[in-house]
């Protein structure tokens, strides 16, 4: 802190050179407040002035009691609404009704009841550090309060396999907060706080501290948002998967909408997004040339090897050319029309239900067809094309895009048909009956 309070720094009206195009740097100031918690500060490093004073942007803050520093962590508690959506908390409440003949209901009973924490899995936060994950629900007395007499509200907690510091902390509920925009579907999420704690000598958890990131979204109005969304029950242990996708960066968000009311308009840019979102998922979970004959495939290998030996035998720009080649036809897939084929075809068991709702037809048929039009669309925005212009049809043919980005992803980590139509039909708002194939035969053999 000592360079902001110098005289030239205060009056000084920039301290960064922008012509240099660097990214503004992240400052920590430190310090403890009267209560006597320490408290840090990650704040952008070029402040504005307010009537005289320094001001400026929190990135995030983190505070803490004696107890706890910020190099000492064993783990974080989430709440809040989106958390009480995922995992609901009425696990931790038992309901109870008598009856009289004459009278019908005359007296209800609603209880606290303990149950055990939902296990979420566990992944590897770094090469040495496993983070495990579970959700549970908990109860309070709301003492003086006729209308809430007991709450009950649910908590996402991680715990690391090893005490880390602020900066991985930080990290990993990063993974956290994408994984709940990632089953919402929506930006504005009530995940931007999380409760510290420490591990006791008995191997317990105490909270000492808070990390707290600014809510620059404004809060869900909607409440239909906490109807819609993929929910504990979905994935269960499976949870880890998807945390491991979003670390490895095998899953875009760059598509999401800002909130629950943005899910109905579909402006160009999001088009754009979901394409490009589309390439990401399919890349990582089917790779290249996945609708490639083998003789291709074999030749396309033997071409990006003897370009390799040309790159190595020369210099200067005949290198460079060869090494530009070579990445042009290792990179050269196949279209993104017979992709998208493929993967509808993939997942087929899965999409017939969304496909058939809105379109007529065999689905083999369907599924060319609505291949070729993405196809066209794709090109004509990836190349703007000032004569391409989106018709109604490829608005539904973008929905079932935006569905089989979860369709892949779900029967990728191991979800059974069933589940994925529960949980897609539920965050895409599909009023469609699902059957459970698996419980229907199981019936029949009994």
């Amino acid at each position: 802190m000592e360079k902001y309070v110098r005289p030239f720094y205060v009056f000084s009206k920039h301290q960064i050179d922008f012509t240099k195009h660097e990214w503004i740097p992240e400052n920590r100031i430190q310090g403890k407040i009267s209560s006597g918690q320490q408290v840090v500060f990650s704040v952008q490093g070029e402040p504005s002035s307010y009537h005289g004073f320094l001001s400026f942007n929190v990135n995030w803050y983190f505070c803490c009691y004696d107890g706890m520093d910020e190099n000492h962590i064993s783990g974080f508690s989430i709440a809040g609404s989106t958390i009480d959506c995922f995992y609901s908390p009425w696990v931790a409440l038992e309901q109870k009704h008598e009856f009289d003949e004459k009278l019908g209901s005359n007296k209800m009973v609603v209880s606290s009841s303990k149950n055990q924490a939902a296990t979420c899995g566990e992944y590897m936060l770094t090469d040495a550090i496993k983070a495990t994950m579970e959700v549970d629900a908990y109860t309070a007395a709301g003492l003086g309060d006729y209308e809430h007499p007991i709450f009950a509200n649910s908590r996402f907690i991680t715990e690391f396999s090893e005490p880390v510091t602020i900066d991985t902390t930080i990290k990993a509920f990063e993974y956290a907060l994408r994984f709940f925009l990632y089953v919402t579907y929506r930006a504005n999420v009530d995940v931007r706080k999380s409760d510290l704690f420490v591990i006791n000598d008995k191997g317990t958890h105490e909270y000492w501290g808070i990390l707290v990131f600014p809510q620059s979204e404004l809060r869900e109005h909607n409440k239909e948002a906490k109807h819609h969304l993929i929910v504990y029950n979905d994935l269960k242990e499976k949870t880890a998967q998807i945390f491991t996708a979003i670390k490895n960066e095998h899953i875009s968000l760059q598509h999401i909408c800002s909130n629950y009311d943005a899910t109905h308009s579909y402006p160009i840019s999001r088009v754009i997004m979901v394409l490009s979102a589309f390439e990401r998922v399919y890349g990582n979970i089917y790779g290249k040339d996945t609708d490639r004959s083998d003789e291709y495939i074999e030749i396309k290998a033997k071409v990006v090897d003897f370009i390799e030996q040309l790159r190595i035998e020369n210099t200067g720009k005949r290198k460079k050319a060869a090494k530009t080649l070579k990445d042009y036809v290792f990179n050269r897939d196949a279209s993104f029309s017979s992709n998208t084929a493929y993967a509808l075809n993939d997942c087929a068991d899965v999409m017939k239900p969304f496909v058939k709702k809105r379109f007529k037809g065999d689905y083999d048929d369907v599924v060319d067809e609505i291949s070729e039009r993405i196809g066209v669309v794709r090109n004509g925005v990836a190349h703007c094309k000032l004569d391409f212009k989106l018709e109604a049809v490829h608005l539904i043919d973008i929905i079932i895009m935006e569905e089989l980005l979860y369709a892949m992803q779900l029967k990728h980590i191991g979800l059974t048909t069933y589940e994925c139509h529960k949980a897609i039909g539920r965050l895409f708002r599909e009023n469609i009956h699902f059957n459970d194939d698996e419980e229907s035969s199981s019936k029949c053999n009994q």
